[in-house]
């Protein structure tokens, strides 16, 4: 006859958590750095970054990158056998490129004084003013319709026209320059 024995043990599971920041925050614009950081750092824990969009790896705390558009962080934490995640979304926007000339002729080639990037900026505002400070082009809330070279109507003459761009994305950047017109 066989006696069995029961023992009991105690288990206790150890689940990681795990907290994660960008700073200085979202967006960044294209060339600009950033730091993914974790909040709750626990030395016991190994930690992998992964940038979901090219696959490239960091094990450690703290992150520097600079993506050249909006990318996916994940965080794994590890300890022991468990791990947990966070995803974390870094947007990019694009450099603005303002050019200093366009042709509003007809001809279907530089017709609008397109400026590269601006439609990332939904707030943006663009104003337009002659020699003598008059404005002739105003958006607020975006670039949706590119200036066309054109006043109440009617084509504006050859020349130079100064424009100020504000962003309003918190970052308080701001352009102001010179477009010239060739017809």
């Amino acid at each position: 006859y066989c006696a069995s024995q029961v023992e009991i043990v105690n288990v206790t599971v150890l689940n990681p958590s795990v907290e994660a920041s960008i700073e200085p925050g979202n967006p960044i614009k294209e060339g600009e750095f950033a730091q993914l950081n974790i909040l709750n750092f626990n030395s016991e824990y190994t930690y992998q970054w992964k940038n979901e969009e090219t696959g490239e790896e960091f094990f450690g705390a703290n992150w520097v990158v600079s993506p050249k558009k909006s990318t996916e962080f994940s965080l794994e934490a590890f300890l022991k056998h468990c791990s947990t995640s966070v995803n974390l979304e870094l947007e990019v926007r694009p450099l603005i490129n303002i050019p200093n000339v366009f042709t509003p002729n007809g001809d279907g080639e530089g017709d609008s004084w397109i400026i590269e990037g601006l439609n990332e900026y939904p707030f943006a505002t663009v104003r337009i003013y002659n020699r003598w400070g008059l404005e002739m082009y105003q958006t607020n809330g975006g670039y949706e319709e590119p200036w066309d070279g054109m006043h109440n109507g009617n084509p504006v003459p050859d020349g130079t026209y100064y424009y100020v761009i504000n962003l309003i994305d918190g970052s308080n950047d701001s352009f102001a320059g010179n477009v010239i017109i060739i017809r």
